[in-house]
């Protein structure tokens, strides 16, 4: 019974260590997190409410988890899967839209390629995707710029 119960007490404080360093592993990228929602657009009020809930929401759900996807993406798949929901919510309750306004696929791609400096790869890996979307969404973004030039 006594091994049993320290056997116990072992395996939570190895759960423990686990967490808290996973905790931290968040922590170490939430500089990018921030500079992705402020490159989308959000004000510093709320993209740290923005990163804060997906960090807290990653660290409590992490440990169960499993996949052979880095932290690093997967925290900004998180991030960008939140702020287009979020964007594409305030675009549906806008009455007049612009009609020259880039369409929220494309200027994610853009602004995740370019100011972010995402690789194809990794933003098809993001946004649930193939590395071809992401060519064609990009050339279609600049295409728009141009046209708007």
């Amino acid at each position: 019974m006594e091994t049993m119960v320290s056997s116990s007490v072992t395996g939570l404080r190895i759960n423990s260590v686990a967490f808290e360093w996973n905790e931290t592993e968040v922590k170490m990228h939430k500089p990018l997190l921030y500079r992705i929602a402020m490159s989308l657009g959000f004000n510093d009020h709320q993209l740290h409410l923005l990163v804060e809930e997906v960090c807290c929401s990653f660290t409590r759900q992490r440990p169960r988890q499993k996949g052979d996807l880095p932290l690093r993406t997967l925290l900004i798949k998180r991030l960008v899967h939140r702020c287009v929901f979020i964007i594409s919510s305030r675009l549906f309750q806008q009455v007049n839209r612009s009609t020259c306004e880039m369409p929220l696929c494309y200027r994610v791609v853009y602004e995740l390629k370019t100011g972010i400096g995402l690789d194809e790869k990794e933003l098809a890996l993001v946004l649930n995707t193939s590395p071809l979307r992401i060519r064609k969404r990009l050339n279609r973004a600049l295409a728009l710029l141009e046209q708007r030039g």
